[in-house]
């Protein structure tokens, strides 16, 4: 020990530099253990700045106010208040859905009535289904009669052309008020002068052209025949309701949806033509002859079996997705969830320059569309001949296919439960069923 002390008063100046070179380790040790936690929440902090960034610039789409305008991007801060805000804007969505949908189904139920009380879904006794053969072949009949306000269908305020027959009697009369007003009588036997003769043909003419057009300003629109059982009846009649057996009731709901679709027809041929105005008549309106409706069998998009299309990889019960199959019309749409979709076939001769007025009304009559058109030019001489006056303008024969659309919210309560099978609807869905708790539907009178 003495030595050391001896050693550290001999050399101050070594002592001092290792004092000084031990605070100055120290003091590093410490000031480097200060800085790693510095770090540490330097980058702890840099994180929750970032996270933070993240919320304040999260993209998000923004549904459009107006139907038709895009969707909107935004970054915004994820918060209580951006949350409230996107939920009032999808609620004010699903209320406006709901709206627009509620309105679609009136429009679509509205004057279609069952052809007769306690029909369907199910027959409330056991003459119902024979008695509504007779009540639907009357229906038919009853559409093409004069036009009432009060008519539970639409009316065509048809007619058919004068027949041959009843054109050469009042020729024959023509003839003979011209000979007994300006000859002898008959047993004279007088022989005409050319000049005679000629005036006589154009009396003739003259009296084949009133009763021409009096028999085309007398109606609103010319059918082929106005009897059921007649050739050329314009409708599409099923054939069960000619049976004497009783008739199926998938065959009974099937021939009802096709009534609807033809008193569509039916709606929009009157609106065209304005069969509520006495003034209008088939030399002015837009659809002169209508020949035939024939409505299409089947289901756009329901297989055999009732299959309905599908989305891959969902529950079955939870088709809210609709699919579209452009193979199978224009439009793409095919029967689902929602709607079913049926197709009919339309042929008429119309005014081609007037011929836009009949598509207005076939689009605003229940959500009818036409997928096809072909038009051929129509002899109006030919016509003529046949007893047909079409008017001044250049008339066609159109040839269309039709979509009609029906909307299941209501058409589900009607349907008997053999057409669930056909349309693949789970009768086990409290949704899909038949609930006696909802008030009758209205029918025919």
């Amino acid at each position: 020990m003495k030595t050391v002390l001896a050693w550290a008063k001999a050399n101050p100046v070594t002592i001092g530099s290792i004092a000084v070179a031990l605070f100055a380790v120290i003091a590093l040790f410490i000031i480097s253990a200060q800085g790693h936690g510095l770090t540490d929440r330097m980058n702890e902090q840099d994180r929750a700045v970032r996270t933070l960034g993240a919320f304040r610039k999260s993209p998000v789409r923004i549904p459009p106010e107006l139907p038709d305008d895009p969707e909107r991007g935004l970054s915004i801060c994820v918060n209580q208040a951006a949350i409230d805000q996107l939920n009032e804007v999808f609620g004010r969505m699903e209320d406006e859905f709901a709206g627009i949908f509620n309105l679609a189904v009136q429009i679509n139920q509205h004057g279609h009535l069952p052809m007769d009380d306690g029909l369907f879904p199910e027959p409330t006794d056991a003459y119902k289904p024979f008695d509504a053969r007779g009540r639907y072949r009357r229906i038919f009949e009853e559409m093409l009669g004069d036009y009432s306000p009060n008519a539970i269908h639409p009316r065509l305020n048809a007619g058919v052309a004068p027949q041959l027959e009843s054109l050469r009697d009042a020729l024959a009369r023509a003839e003979s008020e011209y000979i007994s007003n300006n000859f002898f009588p008959a047993e004279t036997k007088l022989e005409l002068s050319p000049q005679e003769q000629d005036e006589l043909h154009e009396a003739m003419s003259r009296k084949l052209t009133e009763l021409l057009q009096k028999s085309a300003e007398s109606v609103h629109v010319y059918v082929n025949s106005l009897q059921i059982n007649e050739p050329g009846f314009p409708f599409h009649v099923d054939a069960w309701s000619q049976r004497s057996e009783q008739p199926g009731m998938d065959e009974l709901w099937d021939g009802q949806v096709g009534l609807w679709m033809q008193q569509d027809i039916v709606e929009a041929v009157a609106r065209a033509n304005r069969v509520d105005d006495p003034s209008s008549n088939v030399m002015t309106a837009p659809v002169k002859r209508l020949i035939r409706v024939e409505v299409l069998p089947g289901y756009i998009g329901i297989k055999p079996g009732g299959v309905a299309p599908r989305n891959a990889g969902t529950d079955d019960k939870k088709q809210d997705r609709l699919l579209y199959d452009f193979t199978a019309s224009a439009t793409g749409r095919q029967s689902n969830s929602m709607y079913d979709v049926r197709h009919m076939r339309v042929t008429l001769i119309a005014d081609a320059q007037r011929l836009p007025i009949f598509f207005e009304n076939i689009q605003s009559v229940n959500f009818m569309t036409v997928l096809e058109m072909q038009i051929q030019a129509v002899d109006e001489y030919a016509a003529l001949r046949e007893g047909y006056v079409y008017g001044s303008g250049d008339s066609v024969q159109v040839d269309l296919l039709i979509e009609s659309i029906w909307l299941r919210d209501w058409t589900k309560g009607l349907m008997p439960r053999k057409v669930y099978e056909l349309l693949g609807i789970s009768a086990d869905d409290p949704d899909d069923t038949n609930d006696p708790e909802q008030p009758a539907p209205e029918t025919e009178s």
